[in-house]
């Protein structure tokens, strides 16, 4: 039974998630084994005393090498490159990885975060350590820059590699024959099972007559230039650091201002200005992870949306409260920072959330990273005051009210 009905506009908000990405590989309709995608898998019982080798180096993958490698005669990861690690304990300290996705995080440029990382690693296997750690660091040092691609954010399957229970191969996969795995540096491996964990397409066919071959070719990862605020697409916006939801919340908000008509989009010739801007910045910013279209800067993201929606913190308040303003350049980017006013504010809550909130950098990393970015963000922040109308980020804020 076929149901129609019209409404003034659409959000979709199925996200990403929805249909299994696998590779071809040379070969596979000889393979004696089984050729599966993580989307299929629920534990790892079915794997026990099996070979299994599991291709991709995302989260998901980290949970099912781990959890199967656990379990089964051998298991191998598979990996094109190695990918950065974010522990989720940095460094053994008592907080969580999210406590560090700041904007001194961001004001961290890409060669010196690598640099920092580097150094870090070199001065770990300097000392004396456990194998865990030696492991970790050394794979850290076979990294590129952890601010051009997206972070694994689950280092649980290092453990694996360190006890021996689970193998790495960083390259291509040639071939396979018959049971085996042949990798580019003639290495191979024989499989049971090769379980893809290579994510999801950004599949739209459930939109007759419209075509998105890419989310970056839309506003905001949200609106078609041709359809405009009439069709928003909630949660292809995937922060290398940071939430989604998160991410997901701010697109919300802006739309909701759309639909009440207290914002309007910029004109169709202008959206294609700023979709051409922002997708060449996404493509030089994300060089090492290209392959992921929905990959963005969380902080810079947020920030952007915060200015169209007009919730970006008072300059006056922050500058009044010196310790809100320390959480709020050192502690976890969190909505609430975009909650302290504009649209929808709540400013007594959001500052009791953001000043309950741990700061996961040390008095001596904030010393030794954040001058030069927190000179120059207070230098703004001085400036939009004395200045008012002047420095904004965003042209196009298309406010109606």
């Amino acid at each position: 039974m076929c149901i129609r009905d019209s409404f003034d506009a659409v959000a979709v908000c199925t996200g990403t998630h929805q249909i299994p990405k696998r590779p071809e590989f040379k070969g596979e309709q000889d393979f004696q084994g089984e050729i599966l995608h993580s989307a299929t898998y629920r534990n790892a019982t079915p794997f026990a005393g099996k070979r299994v080798l599991c291709f991709g180096i995302g989260e998901t993958a980290a949970d099912v090498a781990h959890e199967i490698a656990n379990v089964a005669d051998a298991c191998m990861l598979s990996i094109r490159r190695y990918q950065s690690i974010v522990e989720r304990f940095p460094g053994g300290g008592p907080h969580t990885s999210d406590a560090y996705t700041s904007r001194l995080l961001s004001s961290i440029s890409s060669r010196r975060l690598h640099d920092i990382s580097c150094t870090s690693a070199r001065d770990k296997l300097k000392r004396e350590c456990s194998e865990y750690d030696r492991v970790l660091a050394t794979w850290t040092l076979n990294c590129q820059s952890p601010k051009e691609q997206f972070l694994t954010k689950n280092e649980i399957f290092v453990q694996d590699i360190a006890s021996g229970k689970l193998a790495v191969n960083c390259g291509e996969i040639e071939s396979l024959q018959g049971d085996r795995v042949v990798f580019a540096d003639g290495s191979t491996f024989e499989a049971d099972v090769i379980m893809c964990c290579t994510g999801y397409q950004d599949r739209f066919d459930f939109l007759d007559d419209l075509e998105i071959p890419d989310v970056r070719q839309l506003y905001k990862h949200m609106f078609l230039p041709e359809v405009g605020s009439r069709l928003a697409l909630i949660g292809w916006a995937r922060p290398s650091v940071g939430g989604i939801p998160a991410c997901s919340e701010m697109q919300s908000r802006y739309f909701a201002l759309l639909c009440s008509g207290k914002r309007r989009l910029p004109g169709e010739r202008r959206l294609r200005s700023l979709i051409a801007r922002e997708a060449r910045k996404e493509e030089e910013s994300f060089r090492l992870s290209y392959t992921i279209r929905t990959l963005v800067d969380y902080v810079g993201y947020m920030s952007s949306l915060a200015g169209l929606i007009g919730c970006r913190p008072s300059k006056l308040l922050l500058l009044s409260e010196p310790r809100l303003l320390e959480r709020y350049w050192f502690g976890s980017l969190v909505s609430n920072h975009f909650r302290l006013s504009g649209p929808g504010k709540q400013t007594e809550m959001a500052r009791d959330v953001i000043m309950r909130l741990p700061i996961g950098w040390s008095r001596k990393d904030i010393r030794r990273y954040s001058k030069e970015g927190m000179l120059s963000y207070l230098e703004e922040l001085v400036e939009k005051i004395r200045l008012p109308g002047r420095g904004r980020s965003d042209e196009h804020y298309g406010r109606t009210s």
